[in-house]
């Protein structure tokens, strides 16, 4: 019996070293997969690749359904950093594939992230339907602290989209009315005060109030300085808006320096979105200060980069599609399963296919609308001027019915007229047929035939196609005209209100004042002239 006791105590006292071995050996996995996660996300903004190198350790491990989506996270976040936005939403969507596993803010950060990728792809809907799913699941958050630091966060991303869509209005009008709410987060928080003033300095910087914009991004430049850990983005996102700011302020030698050095920082993390957008700014700094050499190879560059980046956008497009569509599914296989009811399916379906068709059109209707506003513009410039003759032929009973002027006299009429149109007396407001008529010395039925016969057009007409012509002409040898408001450049070519002015542009040219200014500033930026287009004319 003593010797029975004695088997069964040994058996236990093994049993326990073998889990407390065991224990132990997990225990050090555990501290080992906490080092490489801390390591791998400390080098995530700086050093990407190394970052991915440590993570793919955690890959290989064997981990729970919450580590996994941490890590998932961890990963999207790396590529976002790199701007591969195809392999950042493959690792977000794992994230949301075993819902009820994981952790609800990891839930949510995953969602905020997707809802900015999608935005950067313009696909509007889709992101705004990843904000408001994660702005309803705060609430399931227990921890209060949490909840207010991710609330500012889905702030700061509406705010985001309506900048990149020009609603800088609007934009200013959120971020005002919701900054009160989050002062002490940004305070807590440097990440989210970065993302905050970037978001200032953005808005201010479409309102034109360059000033503030330089206050912002230099108080941004501030918080980066001060900031242990290195964020390569912010850099490249503070530099991006100052030389934005330096370009308006035509101190173009400092915007191409800090452009230059995001370059750089954008090359080594291998970005080819921010790249890009570089690229694009540093061509109109080289162009503002008429640097063709640099202009010239930097716009190939550009052009190598923007091709290669478009094949990435469309494959992030194509990913895009495919998880969302995927997402789809497996939800209303969730809902088949748990009442049975394979409509459910046959709708989510039916809705995801009208979506993508309707985004479809949309935007091939948007290409369209767009094709047509910049032939017009073309149209508009390879011709030296808007008025001219017109060759006509005119009706035998037209003819019968105009008034019999003395060649000299309606020689004499047509140079004094020439001279009228070099001259910049049309915009003067109070301009009228018989104003015109009294300083070029003759009667106004003389001068309303002449007007007709020679320009097919009556005075109104004739005076309105000079005052477009002359603001035309003052747009494009002019940038700073670009800035003013509408209502200033009516006054200027003599109109008396904004909306008449507005409706005999487009009447004339085929495109709105705002549309034209818009391709104008396409124009200036992307190098795109037709100097040689008026030598041919």
């Amino acid at each position: 019996m003593k010797k029975n006791r004695n088997i069964y105590k040994f058996i236990l006292t093994a049993l326990l070293l073998i889990v407390g071995l065991l224990n132990g050996l997990w225990s050090q996995n555990t501290i080992k997969q906490k080092m490489l996660f801390n390591e791998s996300e400390t080098l995530c903004n700086s050093k990407p690749d190394e970052a991915i190198k440590i993570g793919k350790l955690l890959l290989n491990s064997n981990s729970t359904d919450k580590e996994k989506a941490k890590i998932n996270l961890l990963f999207a976040k790396i590529y976002q950093v790199k701007g591969n936005y195809n392999t950042a939403l493959t690792y977000l969507f794992e994230v949301n594939k075993n819902p009820l596993s994981v952790e609800k803010e990891d839930l949510i950060e995953a969602n905020i992230r997707k809802a900015k990728i999608l935005r950067l792809l313009y696909l509007d809907n889709q992101s705004k339907k990843y904000l408001r799913v994660a702005s309803d699941n705060i609430q399931l958050i227990d921890d209060k602290k949490k909840q207010k630091s991710i609330y500012p966060r889905i702030v700061i991303e509406k705010t985001l989209l309506l900048i990149e869509r020009q609603n800088f209005v609007e934009a200013s009008r959120l971020i005002n009315k919701e900054e009160i709410k989050f002062v002490d987060e940004l305070q807590e928080s440097n990440d989210l005060n970065k993302d905050y003033l970037i978001a200032k300095g953005k808005i201010y910087i479409g309102l034109n109030n360059y000033d503030k914009a330089l206050y912002y991004f230099n108080q941004l430049k501030a918080v980066i300085l001060k900031d242990k850990n290195s964020n390569k983005i912010d850099d490249i996102n503070c530099n991006i808006g100052l030389a934005n700011v330096f370009f308006q302020k035509k101190n173009y030698q400092e915007a191409i320096s800090l452009l230059q050095k995001s370059l750089l920082i954008s090359k080594e993390l291998d970005n080819l979105y921010l790249s890009e957008i570089i690229h694009k700014n540093l061509a109109s700094n080289y162009l503002a200060i008429n640097n063709e050499v640099d202009y010239k190879a930097n716009n190939t560059d550009l052009l190598e980069i923007s091709v290669e980046f478009e094949n990435q956008e469309q494959e992030a497009l194509n990913t895009a599609h495919n998880l969302i569509t995927q997402e789809y599914d497996d939800l209303y296989e969730f809902n088949r399963k748990k009442f049975n009811n394979k409509r459910y399916i046959f709708l989510g379906s039916s809705l995801v296919i009208l979506l993508f068709c309707f985004i479809f059109w949309y935007k091939q209707f948007s290409n369209k609308k767009r094709l047509k506003e910049i032939i017009n513009y073309l149209e508009i410039t390879r011709k030296n001027s808007i008025i001219g003759k017109v060759e006509k032929e005119v009706d035998k009973k037209e003819v019968n019915k105009r008034i019999i002027i003395p060649i000299e006299t309606e020689n004499s009429l047509l140079v004094k007229l020439k001279r009228f149109e070099n001259s910049s007396r049309f915009i003067n407001k109070e301009m009228s047929l018989a104003v015109l008529a009294g300083q070029l010395d003759t009667n106004t039925k003389y001068l309303s035939e002449i007007i007709n016969k020679h320009y097919n057009v009556n005075f109104n007409g004739y005076i309105n196609k000079l005052r477009i012509n002359f603001i035309v002409n003052k747009l494009k040898s002019d940038p700073n005209f670009m800035n003013y408001k509408i209502s200033y450049l009516a006054e200027t070519c003599g109109f008396s209100s904004h909306s008449t002015f507005a409706t005999i542009f487009k009447s004339i040219t085929g495109i709105t004042p705002i549309t034209f200014i818009e391709l104008l500033k396409k124009e200036k930026e992307e190098g795109i002239t037709s100097n040689s287009d008026y030598e041919n004319e």
